[in-house]
């Protein structure tokens, strides 16, 4: 997200303002020397734009002085032509220099020093410089509210620009509440439908879905679908955006008939837009697999995710990311269904030393491949009764609680879940007396981060039943 009033517009609206003293008859110095760099940044040749702009500051300053209105509007453009070139390394000096110039000789309040002030938040946000840029703000606000008026559209974008400012920094929860309190302004100065409100919407949803509040995400994005397809069309990028925003949240709702409902509908959109072999669209389509997964469609989600390994494969590579990403889910996936644990440990013992080089030994997507190894290994004991394959997974789990405990934290659910496997991998094997402190440790830590009616905390409670009978009976 970027601030939506830009900085060559704010320029725009408020340089004619500097231009209110007397002109001085220097040749160099006069208005067409200015309007010609102003015509050639405006044609986009920054370069040749840039180079007028610095002819001008020179014989100005020269000229006039480096205190004289017309040498800081010249400062101005060419700090306008820095940024609109993307060099807003060389822009933030410009403008931190010009900026108490302004103030000493035009006064804070003027209009130009807004203006200037303005300019060097653009430039800040630009450079990523959140907290800069929210200090700014945090500075022009009053003066601005003062010399305009609050419901100004040049106010409106400074608040904008301090609810980006707050965004960067992570401050989610200040975000919102300016995002809240812009909305309104947006929808009765400018209307419901104009494209700054549309964004300001936009960027709304992505502070809420940050903090996690899904239902929240899922109501705006509804009232934000049917403004943007009529503004900007059905399949237009900002649209799919917030489409595949509430398909998420959704699923995140653990709402997933709907959230499959909506990935339905917004696919063939994605696929058309971005094309079958964009990464884009790879990952919608992984999404989409992984709402099938969670509702047991094991059979459709296998053939989506083994069509997204092929192609991600092919396109993006063996060792992309995203492609290891959708071949573990496929490899999960074999292992749901029934009987075919023998093939989802052939495919995960290919893929691990793969993810393990890719990610890292240690990295969470390379553990959770490990846990899921170590599940259909153990359940191949169980099945067919093999007392080698218990031993085995009993191995495994050993060697992989302590890592989830060095990565994840002792109470982390996948450590939890590690230790019930270890558990239930020595009672397999007959050892009660080894598995009661890990099912309890299980249990306890299950109880603590989540509720007692969860699957997880139910099966931890059971096996600790029956092993504290067994304790007894021997």
């Amino acid at each position: 997200m970027k601030p939506l009033l830009t900085h060559a517009l704010s320029l725009a609206l408020l340089l004619p303002l500097l231009g209110s003293g007397v002109l001085h008859a220097a040749e160099d110095t006069s208005p067409k020397a200015y309007e010609a760099a102003e015509a050639l940044q405006n044609a986009g040749k920054y370069a040749e734009a840039e180079k007028a702009a610095q002819a001008l500051v020179t014989a100005r300053t020269k000229a006039l002085g480096a205190k004289d209105e017309e040498t800081l509007r010249a400062r101005m453009l060419l700090a306008s032509i820095l940024h609109d070139d993307d060099k807003d390394a060389e822009a933030e000096p410009l403008l931190r220099e010009l900026l108490p110039l302004m103030q000493q000789t035009l006064g804070a309040e003027h209009p130009g020093t807004l203006a200037c002030q303005s300019a060097l938040i653009d430039t800040l946000i630009s450079l990523e410089k959140g907290a800069e840029a929210e200090k700014e703000c945090r500075s022009l606000l009053p003066l601005q509210t003062k010399v305009l008026d609050a419901k100004d559209p040049l106010v409106l974008n400074t608040r904008r620009s301090l609810a980006y400012a707050l965004e960067s920094q992570k401050k989610m929860a200040e975000a919102e509440a300016e995002y809240r309190q812009l909305l309104p302004l947006d929808e009765r100065l400018l209307g419901a439908e104009d494209e700054l409100t549309l964004l300001d919407m936009a960027d709304l949803i992505d502070v809420l879905a940050a903090q996690g509040k899904h239902a929240e995400v899922a109501e705006e994005c509804r009232r934000l679908i049917p403004l943007q397809t009529k503004v900007l069309g059905a399949e237009a990028p900002y649209t799919l955006e917030t489409r595949i925003r509430l398909a998420s949240a959704l699923a995140s709702q653990g709402r997933l008939p709907e959230a499959e409902a909506e990935y339905r509908l917004l696919l063939p959109a994605v696929v058309k837009t971005s094309g079958t072999e964009d990464r884009h669209t790879l990952l919608q389509r992984y999404y989409f697999a992984t709402v099938l997964q969670r509702q047991d469609k094991n059979a459709e989600a296998e053939k989506e995710l083994g069509e997204i390994v092929a192609i991600s494969g092919r396109v993006l590579g063996a060792e992309d990311e995203d492609t290891l990403y959708a071949s573990a889910a496929l490899a999960e996936n074999i292992a749901a269904q029934e009987g075919r644990d023998a093939e989802a440990e052939t495919l995960m013992r290919k893929l691990q030393p793969t993810m393990s080089k890719v990610f890292g030994k240690e990295a969470p997507p390379t553990l959770a491949l490990q846990l899921e190894l170590i599940q259909t290994v153990a359940g191949q004991g169980r099945v067919l009764n093999l007392q080698e394959k218990s031993a085995e997974a009993e191995q495994e789990y050993r060697e992989v609680l302590p890592l989830c405990e060095r990565v994840h934290g002792p109470e982390n659910v996948k450590t939890l879940r590690a230790c019930h496997g270890l558990a239930v991998s020595l009672a397999d094997q007959k050892k009660y007396e080894e598995a009661l402190p890990y099912a309890r440790r299980a249990l306890e830590g299950y109880l603590k981060v989540q509720d007692k009616d969860h699957p997880d905390t139910k099966a931890a409670q059971e096996m600790v039943d029956e092993l504290t009978k067994q304790e007894k009976k021997a």
